[in-house]
């Protein structure tokens, strides 16, 4: 019967707060008329469920619930917010176009302008 308290403690966490009778509750009085009547009921129906339950499935028929759902995913777009050239952030849907400014492709490493963007200016 320890073993039996313990658990409602772990459990409940409420023994000591809200003390009930021991014993079965009265089934044939009818409706309970207070809330310890109530509760040694309630504790009464938890202490006839079992503690565990184990449950056999047929993982293939939920593998292709999870593939739909996974599928679902990366066909989604990130909404997560990027680092713009600019230093603004904005999503990818919203990412700012600047005609100004060159491609990645174009830009060379050795060039005169690339030179003198990147280098300070000394007056």
């Amino acid at each position: 019967e320890d073993e039996d308290e313990e658990y409602n403690l772990k459990m409940y966490g409420i023994a000591p707060a809200l003390p009930i009778p021991d014993g079965p509750p009265d089934w044939e009085a009818g409706e309970p008329q207070t809330a310890e009547e109530y509760l040694r009921r309630v504790r009464a129906e938890a202490a006839a469920c079992p503690r565990v339950v184990r449950v056999e499935f047929d993982p293939t028929k939920i593998q292709p619930k999870q593939a739909a759902a996974s599928q679902q995913q990366a066909n989604t777009p990130s909404s997560a917010p990027t680092l713009t050239a600019a230093g603004s952030t904005a999503t990818p849907q919203q990412a700012p176009q600047h005609p100004a400014a060159p491609s990645a492709p174009h830009a060379q490493a050795g060039s005169s302008t690339a030179a003198a963007a990147a280098a300070p200016s000394v007056a």
